[in-house]
């Protein structure tokens, strides 16, 4: 799933980190549950940057 989305998010040109994406995923592990959950959780986080 870390993989997967960390994939999809750099395809997208996203400047993500797998350190970045771990943090978004335990900070909100309890309401992702799929690769695609934990992009847009991370997109709603880092929407700003």
């Amino acid at each position: 799933m870390m993989i997967d989305a960390y994939i999809q998010l750099r395809r997208a040109g996203e400047e993500v980190t797998l350190t970045e994406l771990e943090h978004t995923y335990i900070d909100s592990r309890s309401r992702i549950f799929t690769g695609a959950e934990l992009v847009n959780v991370f997109e709603s986080r880092f929407k700003s940057r």
